[in-house]
């Protein structure tokens, strides 16, 4: 009892910081989006009175169409930020759905393997707790070192931006570690908005490209050399295996199901090695 009321707790506490910070600063940078529009507007002039100078006629666009695309563009983000501050503040009330389900899953875990007794043959059931304590195993494994890499990642990158001036360095960290949990892909989207944001605030030029040089740099090594060596052994799935995983899950539940494509993923794998009918396929999956 003690045990899960610290767990819960805990994971109260951390769900609705990172919830509450995320919410606070969209609210601010939709605020703000507007002095960030005017900077990207008025780049935008510069760039294209630069290259109308010293390209011929004939290469332009007709003036209508180029004015109207930072016009379009504003719209655009003004959109979009709103869009992100309604998800930020559905995301608060997801999280108290979390929350219930794993208070209860808590609560169940322990009556589990006294029910598969109850239910199965003392072979079957003896099977079924193995193949549960392969894939715990292989869960924990997989969560600590993802935590590990994640954090190894998230927090160079957000001293990086803090050290540049980078406003809300603190909430692209948290989309940095949040989004190294999808493979491939999560880090990078993670990466777009607070270069973006670095170059329309960072003076002089050489700023902006300093921080896109360290962050590239900080990305490749976590991503190519550190998280490899942590989570080959709880994973060892194929690459292939995983795009596919992410494009599946994905389709099914959007991002909460990129996060968790690897975890199902693995669960799956695990399942199928102890049923001799599909213990080929898991050992396709395998990434050796």
């Amino acid at each position: 009892a003690i045990s899960i009321t610290l767990i819960a707790v805990v994971a109260i506490g951390l769900l609705l910081g990172f919830g509450l910070l995320l919410y606070r600063n969209l609210v601010e940078l939709n605020v703000e989006l507007p002095g960030l529009i005017a900077r990207a507007t008025t780049i935008y002039e510069q760039t294209r009175e630069t290259v109308q100078a010293r390209l011929p006629r004939w290469l332009m666009a007709k003036p209508s169409t180029v004015d109207a695309t930072p016009i379009d563009t504003a719209a655009r983000l003004q959109r979009l930020a709103g869009a992100l501050v309604n998800s930020a503040a559905g995301l608060l009330g997801e999280l108290f759905l979390i929350l219930f389900y794993l208070i209860f899953m808590l609560l169940e875990v322990k009556r589990l393997p006294t029910r598969a007794r109850a239910a199965f043959s003392t072979e079957q059931s003896d099977q079924l707790e193995t193949i549960a304590g392969s894939i715990s195993e292989s869960m924990v494994q997989y969560l600590r070192a993802k935590v590990l890499s994640s954090l190894i990642l998230a927090v160079p990158a957000t001293l990086f931006m803090w050290l540049f001036g980078v406003r809300f360095a603190g909430m692209w960290g948290l989309l940095t570690f949040v989004g190294n949990f999808i493979p491939y892909l999560g880090s990078l989207f993670a990466f777009v908005p607070p270069i973006a944001l670095a170059f329309l605030e960072l003076e002089p030029a050489w700023k902006p490209v300093a921080l896109v040089a360290l962050l590239l740099l900080n990305q490749f090594v976590a991503n190519n050399l550190i998280e490899p060596l942590l989570t080959s052994r709880a994973v060892n799935l194929s690459p292939l295996v995983v795009l596919f995983a992410l494009t599946f899950w994905g389709l099914c539940w959007g991002i909460p199901g990129m996060v968790l494509a690897i975890p199902l993923t693995v669960m799956l794998k695990i399942i199928w090695e102890n049923i001799p009918l599909t213990r080929p396929l898991a050992r396709l999956m395998s990434g050796e």
